[in-house]
């Protein structure tokens, strides 16, 4: 990869091997990423793989004809991979997408038991991503149909599916909370296997200690926490963003963005339409969705190379766009992904082989600067990003993954 003046060089890279391209990357992104093993999971054309991220060493892998599918000469991709967040699996567990079907792994065990369950054709059409909320318990995984599947995991079921509002494909979900009741990320409850395992502080005690506390802001109460996980954020290719309550007994939007009629409180100036050149030329399509630490912004990567920033408020009054991004990407953005930084800093990978970094801060007020702190020139079109407080893993057409680093939020000019 080449590189700005202000912008790091890449720690290492990660050959994955196989055929194809890597499609998807995960980690858990919080301060319990080296408690629960560093691991780093990958997935795509060659099937899964997770390794070390300290050591730089495998630790597990299975091919795609591993997962089971219709056609075994051509089996279906991962396409989407997610690390567990709760404590209790210690970074072992791994749900995994192929086709329209949610794979549960345990990279503890060998061969055929290591896939401790399935949940088969949860979705009616392709899934393009799923995730897993902050206790473990829940994931939701989104389809071509424009639907979402909400899974109980300690039960194997499915909890509630969100359908009859996206008009074409459902590209992105994201949970709202995904603080832990410790201030990190997990709030002690069981996932898969249903083992639970409280927290270690309470968030007075973390923020007391230093860690795990994004001192930009408050962190959310026990109570808001609790409201924020029942709540999911959907984008789609009808270039819409919808927020969701799961607690409703009338499974509809609370909020709903239209990325084509957008009301931007924080407008962008004259010059930053020039400054993009060809922007517009897409249709703002969503494709990547992603939420602060503190469930109060959300981001969406959008077609028209350019990434909008949404207030999460309590009333429909707010369904509003804060700021919209320009200037960073030449091409579709592809993934948006906000950190574990002290403040809510952003990262958007795009069609054009670019990584930006945007300093956003909403305490005491809202603020982002119109331009990316750092801009790298990866020279491959970014398929996933994934984060944790050190290091930035980016999927791309290659079959490696390459991490950057990070220094408090901030994509460090040093190696």
């Amino acid at each position: 990869p080449s590189m700005t003046s202000a912008a790091p060089a890449p720690c290492f890279s990660f050959k994955v091997g196989g055929a194809g391209d890597v499609l998807c990357v995960d980690c858990v992104r919080d301060e319990a990423f080296e408690q629960l093993g560093a691991r780093v999971a990958a997935g795509g054309d060659a099937g899964v793989v997770v390794f070390d991220a300290r050591t730089q060493q495998q630790v597990f892998r299975q091919d795609a004809a591993w997962f089971g599918s219709a056609d075994d000469e051509d089996p279906d991709p991962v396409t989407s991979v997610r690390v567990s967040p709760s404590v209790a699996h210690g970074g072992a567990l791994l749900y995994c997408t192929t086709g329209q079907s949610v794979h549960v792994v345990d990279t503890r065990l060998d061969g055929g038991q290591a896939r401790v369950h399935t949940f088969t054709d949860c979705c009616r059409d392709e899934i393009n991503e799923v995730v897993i909320d902050a206790s473990g318990q829940y994931a939701a995984a989104c389809d071509d149909q424009g639907e979402v599947c909400v899974l109980d995991l300690a039960r194997r079921r499915p909890y509630k599916v969100l359908r009859d509002h996206h008009t074409n494909f459902c590209s992105s979900v994201a949970f709202r909370g995904w603080l832990r009741d410790d201030g990190r990320n997990d709030d002690g409850a069981g996932g898969i296997d249903g083992a639970g395992g409280a927290g270690a502080a309470t968030a007075a005690s973390d923020a007391a200690a230093g860690g795990g506390q994004w001192v930009a802001g408050p962190i959310p109460s026990a109570v808001q926490r609790q409201q924020q996980q029942q709540q999911l954020l959907t984008g789609g290719f009808d270039s819409k963003l919808m927020h969701w309550s799961l607690n409703s007994t009338k499974l509809k939007p609370w909020q709903r963005f239209d990325m084509n009629e957008l009301d931007v409180d924080d407008d962008t100036d004259d010059d930053d339409a020039s400054a993009q050149g060809t922007a517009g030329i897409n249709p703002p399509w969503v494709h990547s969705v992603s939420v602060s630490r503190d469930g109060e912004l959300a981001a969406a990567g959008l077609g028209d190379y350019s990434v909008a920033l949404f207030r999460l408020g309590a009333k429909r009054s707010t369904d509003r766009c804060a700021a919209l991004l320009t200037r960073g990407h030449t091409h579709s953005v592809s993934q948006v992904l906000f950190t574990a930084a002290h403040r809510p800093t952003l990262v958007s990978g795009g069609n054009d082989a670019r990584i930006c970094l945007w300093d956003v801060q909403t305490s005491p007020v809202f603020s982002v600067a119109k331009g990316p702190m750092t801009t790298i020139h990866h020279g491959s079109k970014i398929n996933w990003l994934a984060c944790s407080p050190q290091l930035l893993f980016v999927a791309d057409q290659t079959h490696d993954i390459t991490a950057y680093p990070m220094t408090a939020g901030a994509l460090s000019p040093d190696t």
